[in-house]
C-alpha cells in the first residue's frame, strides 16, 4: 500500500498578513529636509490627524495648503518661509496642481541637505502620473487609505494617541 504524505504548507502569520499602521514619526525620522514625505491617498483616506499630532509631539508649526487655481505663488511663499523658520509645510491634493509640479521640483533641488534641520514637504495626492519623475523617486512614499472593518478602524483610531493622553486620563 503506497501511502502519500503531505506536509503541512507553513502558514504566514499575523506580521505577514497584517498591514503596517503608518507610523508618522518613524516616516518623519527616516525623512530629511530635502526628501518631501509623499502619502498617496485612496478615496475616503484623510492623513492630516496623523501630520497634527506628530506636530505637537514634536512642537514643529506647520502650514498647510490645498493646491489647486492660483496656490503656487502662496505655496512657493510658504515653502521659504517654512524653510527659514524650521517648520512644515503640507500641500495638499497636489494632484490638481500638474502645472504647479515643475515649480516644486525645482524648489527641492535648490533645497541644501541638512540633517539637523525640522524643515519639512509634505505633500498629500490621489495617485497621478504628471508627477516629475524626481520628485516621486527622491520622496519618501506612504500610502493612506481607510482602514477596513471595525477592527482595523479601532486600531488605526487607537493608534492616534500616544501614552501620555492614556496615563493623562
Amino acid at each position: 500500500m503506497i501511502q502519500k504524505i503531505v506536509k503541512k504548507q507553513p502558514e504566514l502569520g499575523k506580521p505577514y498578513i497584517t498591514p503596517p499602521s503608518n507610523n508618522m514619526e518613524e516616516i518623519f525620522d527616516d525623512s530629511t529636509n530635502k526628501q518631501p514625505i509623499m502619502i498617496v491617498l485612496s478615496p475616503g483616506a484623510d492623513p492630516m490627524t496623523d501630520i497634527r499630532n506628530l506636530s505637537n509631539l514634536k512642537k514643529i508649526k506647520f502650514e498647510s495648503l490645498s493646491l489647486g487655481q492660483g496656490q503656487a505663488p502662496k505655496a512657493i511663499r510658504e515653502i521659504k518661509k517654512a524653510q527659514e523658520m524650521q517648520t512644515w509645510v503640507i500641500l495638499q491634493n497636489c494632484h490638481l496642481a500638474p502645472t504647479f509640479l515643475p515649480l516644486l521640483d525645482g524648489l527641492i533641488e535648490e533645497i541644501v541637505r541638512d540633517p539637523n534641520s525640522q524643515f519639512r514637504i509634505w505633500l498629500t495626492t490621489m495617485p497621478s502620473e504628471q508627477f516629475p519623475v524626481t520628485i516621486v523617486q527622491n520622496s519618501i512614499k506612504v500610502t493612506a487609505e481607510p482602514p477596513k472593518g471595525i477592527r482595523n478602524n479601532v486600531r488605526g483610531f487607537y493608534y492616534t494617541f500616544d501614552n501620555k493622553e492614556f496615563e493623562d486620563s
